[in-house]
């Protein structure tokens, strides 16, 4: 059996690109739409954290079954918070 790592690649990096132009979005939102500086606080601590672990998955051209379940934490309690600042707004 023949493993084709260069199609593997190929399918995290065009992942974590994904999850970068997702990450630029909430950095606009914060930018523009968060109000209440606490939840701004906690948006950008969440963002920077998120963006952090994109930049160890891309550095190592890969996303490990752990990046992917913090990920997935890290994009629903963003999602949360964003939806918390607009019921503020």
């Amino acid at each position: 059996m023949t493993i084709d790592l260069s199609r593997d690649l190929s399918r995290d990096l065009s992942r974590i690109a994904a999850k970068q132009k997702r990450a630029a979005d909430w950095a606009t939102f914060i930018e523009r739409e968060i109000v209440d500086p606490e939840v701004k606080r906690s948006v950008q601590s969440d963002l920077m954290a998120y963006r952090s672990l994109l930049t160890r998955c891309w550095e190592k051209d890969a996303i490990t079954p752990e990046d992917e379940a913090s990920l997935s934490n890290l994009e629903r309690k963003l999602e949360e918070l964003n939806e918390e600042a607009r019921l503020l707004a």
